[in-house]
């Protein structure tokens, strides 16, 4: 897992998934048996960019990935983003806005 593409180590293997961000685009593909997975961005949409994120189960070595799209009216107006934090346990960043 690496905040952005670029931080990837040169001649990377031996992994079966690899998990980025950075960009707020949604990209899910495999390549070669690996999974690569940037699930996108929770928080206000930037540029008209979905708000995106990614369910991921795994189970004996194979992976499922479910991508789930945010209507940007209702995240905002209807605090999704904070109820989504809560579900996950994931604790609101201490400026009050979202990411």
């Amino acid at each position: 897992m690496v905040h952005d593409m670029d931080d990837l180590p040169a001649g990377l293997s031996g992994v079966d998934e690899v998990v980025t961000g950075h960009s707020r685009r949604y990209v899910q593909r495999e390549e070669d048996g690996v999974l690569w997975l940037n699930p996108g961005g929770c928080g206000r949409g930037r540029l008209r960019q979905e708000i995106t994120f990614a369910a991921v189960e795994a189970d004996d070595g194979r992976y499922r990935v479910e991508k789930h799209v945010v209507p940007q009216a209702a995240a905002i107006a209807g605090g999704m983003i904070s109820r989504m934090r809560a579900a996950a346990g994931t604790p609101a960043p201490g400026n009050g806005r979202d990411f």
